[in-house]
């Protein structure tokens, strides 16, 4: 989605794919690991195959085999055949790796020489994926798939990882012949469903494949998640005066909200304003909902907030929303719940729309320019956008619309306090990927967010800027590891 304009995917390839032979084998001599790569070729199609083994057999990295499924064009080519109705687990040596292709996908100069550095990198993988593009007839690059990190519940949705590295070990299930390489290996992942330290994404174009794949085609094995039951969720919600906004938020759950087994906690941190005082008892009169008030009798510390809503909530789930929230979605709380339930999944956020229906919040990336930003801010709903017709994983998303686990919550510690105003939803998802799980984002769940209608800019005077510098700092000096190198952040070039 992060296209540099300025730099054609050509010199970007030039620029970003240089190394000497001299370099490698320096490298290759001290691996620990020495892997042997089994690739078996899929297709019928005598010339496609004969380009697809010429980019294997020119490969820096020697240790490998190839096979072809088709006997009669193996027994041609001089190569090994395979059969592959029968279980492969047994045809390798432990320490091989197999990856499938169809007839006309092309390794990338070095590509097996990256794959052998990666598994003598991270001991225990079991799995390699890589970024991929496309090669016209002409012989030409183009089309760049930049890919995130492991993400479970996009692959779900939709098989982003096309073609991948398998240890000899997980090829214990019967493979259709007819299938392509992508379905094999996708059909291997959703099967497998590998542990995050199990596999890793390496981020650089290992493998061209032709123009005829589209990347963008929805799996066929979606299945949407669903609820057997309504756990009670506590909606928490801090607030500050702007009475009509507050009205225009409660309004909007009870009244579209297909969810019934729900409590509202207002946490109130020192409203002035009589016309705030006068809609919340009217709130509390109602027999349709049933709506707590907290006095938060602090100066403004949002993190501090939150967890004050937590302690005096009773919900199997707590939801985090902003006092400016309006709901789009009648069975956003279903939604969102069904993913919470998964014993994989952290936080669930929502796509948060400006009134004018463009994008204020799809899933936030970490960066070193600005600690963080939210992909597709400002872009119209309208647009056609790939990467926001499938649910997604990213390192964090907003509080501003969280629904989270109780339990995994505390399990975390809740929000640090020391991040009074920035960053605090940020490091509370960095605390939950820590603990294993995985932060979700759901672009069918939708929410009108008036944005900077209920406080100020932070940096908008000396005090407030000196605050921001120091949560900065702090963000910094604890997930530096993150913002240099956020595995969900595409941004190649």
């Amino acid at each position: 989605p992060f296209l540099n304009k300025k730099l054609t995917y050509e010199k970007w390839l030039k620029q970003n794919h240089l190394i000497n032979q001299k370099t490698i084998d320096n490298e290759i001599s001290s691996f620990s690991i020495h892997p042997t790569f089994a690739i078996i070729i899929l297709g019928d199609t005598l010339d496609k195959i004969q380009r697809t083994t010429d980019s294997i057999t020119n490969q820096s990295y020697l240790a490998h085999i190839l096979f072809v499924a088709n006997n009669s064009i193996a027994n041609n080519l001089g190569f090994n055949s395979i059969d592959l109705e029968k279980p492969l687990v047994n045809s390798f040596t432990k320490n091989e790796f197999v990856l499938f292709l169809d007839s006309g996908d092309l390794l990338v100069d070095h590509c097996l020489f990256y794959i052998a550095k990666e598994i003598n990198s991270s001991k225990n993988v079991k799995c390699i994926y890589f970024d991929e593009d496309v090669i016209s007839t002409a012989g030409k690059r183009n089309s760049p798939n930049f890919k995130p990190g492991w993400s479970p519940d996009l692959l779900l949705n939709y098989n982003y990882v096309l073609h991948a590295f398998f240890h000899s070990t997980l090829l214990t299930q019967l493979i259709c012949i007819n299938d392509s390489a992508v379905d094999i290996t996708y059909q291997l992942l959703i099967s497998k469903m590998l542990e995050r330290q199990e596999i890793s994404h390496i981020q650089s174009v290992l493998l061209s494949s032709e123009e005829s794949i589209n990347i963008f085609n929805k799996s066929e094995n979606a299945n949407p998640l669903f609820i057997t039951k309504e756990p009670l969720i506590s909606i928490i919600i801090p607030t500050r005066n702007k009475a009509q906004l507050l009205k225009q938020c409660l309004l909007s759950i009870i009244e579209i909200s297909t969810y019934s087994n729900y409590e509202i906690i207002l946490i109130d941190n020192r409203s002035d304003e009589v016309e705030m005082e006068e809609m919340i008892q009217l709130f509390l009169k109602r027999k349709d909902i049933h709506i707590e008030v907290v006095r938060a009798d602090i100066d403004f510390n949002f993190s501090s907030i939150i967890n004050l809503g937590a302690k005096k909530s009773k919900g199997e789930y707590l939801l985090f929303l902003n006092n400016d929230m309006q709901v789009i979605s009648p069975d956003w709380m279903e939604r969102m719940v069904a993913h919470a339930q998964q014993i994989h999944v952290g936080a669930v956020g929502a796509m948060l729309l400006y009134p004018d229906n463009s994008i204020q919040h799809a899933g936030i990336v970490l960066e070193n320019e600005n600690i963080s930003k939210h992909v597709f801010l400002g872009k119209r709903t309208d647009e056609k956008i790939d990467q926001l017709s499938y649910t997604r994983n990213y390192l964090a998303i907003t509080a501003a619309c969280l629904l989270v686990d109780s339990k995994k919550f505390i399990a975390v510690g809740g929000f640090d306090p020391k991040f009074k105003v920035e960053f605090n939803d940020i490091d509370f998802c960095l605390k939950l990927y820590e603990k294993g799980f995985y932060n979700v984002f759901l672009p069918d769940v939708m929410l009108y967010h008036y944005e900077s209608s209920t406080r100020r800019h932070p940096h908008s005077d000396k005090k407030s800027y000196k605050r921001h510098k120091k949560e900065v700092a702090l963000m910094r000096n604890k997930w530096e590891l993150y913002i240099s190198n956020d595995p969900y952040n595409t941004n190649r070039y």
